[in-house]
């Protein structure tokens, strides 16, 4: 189908207030500067019971890293959680960015929510914001009964950039031995630095997040580093075997469509449990845009409900 009539009149608004990355800004803190003169509308905030924030022990050597939880009613002994990477390319967003669908998804899924604040490149370039967001994870397992957390019922997830990071994590965790992990969500993740797929050839232009944008991402985030290791793209992992099982968020509209869908059909062929869900009509970063897209607020609670299940069924 043709791009939805919202998401055509949202990406036209958008494309006047975000910097044209890769072109006419190369500049992160420029980018970041311009991001903030011109904010976004902010999604509504559901409330949830509490939310607090703290440090937690980073990577060998690096500084702890910040994370913010939400919780979704009253403490209980129990609850399971779901680990959240923001996206931004790994160069912009923040804990801010992406509160509400961290509320979103406490609330509908009934998790207790971290939201992890990694460094941001190019001023930590990869593997900083993987280890952050493994050494994040690992501390939300090992401080289970303090959270009030099940240990068995742990979820990463993430959009974009932060999809990247919950397949990054599940491949660490594994290989790492721990911690165990119930599942991973990754919303339109960035899996490859394969520029000349499908999807590329037919989304690179007009759709919100552009080759060039991406380009540049994978610029900063990995520096004179190849993108060659699966952790950093996770796509080339020789072996996916003994992963959690994965729901997958894709865009018609997306550039990253087909590396999402080769994911997906590797995950299978492994043995690993892999459920695709595709949204017509739309464009990379609709997830997080409900508020303003009927699709977006559709594929949230349809994502929520199957992590419900997932977790509490």
């Amino acid at each position: 189908m043709t791009l939805d009539e919202q998401s055509a009149t949202l990406i036209a608004a958008i494309d006047l207030r975000f910097p044209k990355l890769g072109t006419e800004v190369t500049d992160a803190t420029e980018a970041r500067r311009i991001l903030a003169e011109k904010p976004a509308v902010p999604a509504p905030a559901p409330e949830v019971h509490r939310v607090d924030e703290q440090h937690v022990p980073g990577p060998d050597g690096a500084p702890p890293v910040r994370v913010r939880i939400y919780r979704p009613g009253p403490d209980t002994a129990d609850r399971p959680a779901i680990v959240f990477f923001h996206g931004g390319g790994f160069v912009i967003c923040s804990l801010d960015t992406h509160d509400a669908i961290c509320r979103e998804l406490a609330v509908g899924v009934d998790a207790v929510v971290i939201n992890v604040d990694y460094r941001l490149a190019p001023e930590t370039r990869w593997p900083g914001a993987a280890q952050d967001c493994y050494a994040a994870t690992a501390w939300v397992a090992e401080n289970a009964a303090e959270l009030g957390i099940d240990p068995a019922r742990i979820v990463v997830a993430g959009d974009s950039a932060g999809g990247n990071l919950a397949a990054v994590v599940t491949l660490l965790a594994r290989d790492l031995c721990g911690p165990e992990l119930a599942g991973q969500l990754l919303v339109y993740p960035m899996l490859d630095t394969d520029f000349d797929t499908e999807s590329y050839r037919r989304n690179g232009l007009g759709y919100n997040v552009t080759v060039d944008h991406l380009r540049w991402y994978w610029q900063q985030y990995l520096g004179d580093h190849d993108g060659t290791d699966p952790a950093a793209a996770p796509l080339l992992a020789p072996d996916l075997r003994d992963l959690p099982p994965a729901y997958i968020v894709t865009a018609e509209y997306c550039p990253l469509r087909t590396e999402n869908e080769q994911y997906a059909a590797r995950l299978t062929a492994a043995g690993v449990p892999a459920t695709l869900v595709g949204y017509p009509g739309v464009a990379h970063g609709f997830f997080t845009l409900g508020h303003l897209l009927d699709t977006g607020r559709r594929a949230v609670v349809e994502t929520t409900t199957a992590l419900r299940e997932m977790l509490h069924g």
